[in-house]
């Protein structure tokens, strides 16, 4: 594999011993993430890593967010500013102009979860992305502004394998009506796409992440619809099958991550350059994710606030559910009764992982960091 063959490479080593646990879960998820980048860019070619410090510190740089109730691209824009600082000692500027999602629990989420990088403006549906849209931070119309990279996530229910064999969304895939579709096509199309034809001027970029399924179906798929429409209106398209996996994190959820790049901004480089680029640097990312990124990173002790609160609901149900009647099992589905440990071991082995390759038995200092781990 990649990382057996791979040569040593530079690494950064992140010191948390002396950090209180109340900041332990922040300090990983911030500051482990700037190792990570930061080990990413030393890595990069020489010439890669002089045009991407050049870009960073000599330019400001603007972004909008459509990314289907959760703005968590902020936080890996952060960390590559944080990373740029650590290397040349200058930060990568950039400004979130917008926000765009639909569902108002999930504009609330983003006003509570990303307070500290909130948008200038929080607009609604993304298909109203006109001239002018409604701002739900200040309840008032304001211009819709251009933004140089767009980072967007679309509904997947047409094309999910989940999904995608409810009556509702059949003919999406099977059928090839899925621009009819009020989910996908319609968000993709009146939405995205819409936005890139009417800010292109500006627009350098776009990333798009959605399910594999959109790979699926009779040719062509969805995936190469939307590939095609892109690049009809000079855009570059570089398709990536990614994985947590790849990059340090036992979930095996994998994505389509589409980037489109503008031509009209690119200075002469070349579609084969970009594709090279692109993908050295997220072979890199794979090969010191798992360096530096661990979901046993994230967990909380047993004395945390949260997971003491979380115990008691869970007794507190229990009692209830005990003196009352036991719940009727569902007839149309059939109820695992299993332990999730049961289930996990019962799916590696079914998948072929071998279990403690997948988890490895975390080293003695994070367990002395994390009492938790010995439990488990």
């Amino acid at each position: 594999c990649r990382r057996c063959s791979t040569p040593a490479l530079t690494s950064v080593t992140v010191q948390t011993s002396n950090v209180m646990p109340e900041e332990r879960l922040h300090i990983t998820s911030a500051v482990l993430l700037k190792a990570l980048l930061t080990a990413v860019i030393q890595n990069l070619p020489d010439a890669h890593r002089t045009c991407l410090l050049q870009f960073c510190t000599q330019r400001q740089s603007t972004f909008a967010t459509a990314c289907s109730g959760s703005d968590s691209p902020l936080l890996g824009i952060r960390g590559v500013s944080d990373a740029v600082h650590e290397l040349v000692g200058k930060p990568w500027e950039t400004q979130h102009l917008f926000s765009s999602e639909v569902s108002k629990p999930k504009r609330n989420f983003i006003l509570q979860m990303f307070s500290d990088c909130l948008p200038t403006l929080l607009f609604g549906d993304c298909t109203e992305l006109h001239e002018v849209a409604k701002d739900w931070i200040t309840g008032s119309s304001q211009r819709v502004p251009d933004a140089m990279w767009l980072i967007a996530g679309f509904p997947c229910k047409d094309v999910s394998s989940l999904c995608n064999q409810a009556p509702e969304h059949r003919d999406a895939i099977t059928r090839g009506h899925w621009e009819e579709s009020k989910k996908t096509g319609h968000v993709f199309l009146s939405g995205i796409l819409h936005y890139m034809q009417c800010h292109g001027s500006m627009l350098r970029g776009v990333i798009l992440e959605n399910v594999v399924g959109l790979h699926a179906g009779p040719s062509p798929t969805v995936l190469d619809t939307i590939v095609e429409k892109c690049t009809s209106i000079g855009f570059h398209a570089t398709v990536f099958w990614l994985s947590p996996l790849d990059f340090g994190f036992p979930v095996p959820r994998p994505r389509l991550w589409i980037h489109l790049l503008n031509m009209k901004h690119m200075n002469g480089i070349t579609p084969h350059a970009i594709d090279n680029i692109l993908q050295s640097t997220i072979d890199l990312a794979g090969t010191l994710g798992p360096r530096h990124l661990n979901y046993q990173h994230t967990l909380l002790e047993d004395t945390h606030v949260k997971v003491v609160e979380h115990i008691d609901a869970c007794k507190s149900l229990r009692t209830v559910r005990s003196i009352g009647q036991p719940r009727q099992p569902s007839k149309k589905r059939k109820i695992d009764t299993r332990s999730w440990q049961m289930r996990h071991l019962d799916f590696c082995e079914k998948s072929g992982r071998d279990d403690w390759h997948v988890n490895p038995i975390p080293s003695p200092e994070l367990q002395d960091l994390f009492p938790t781990l010995k439990r488990l």
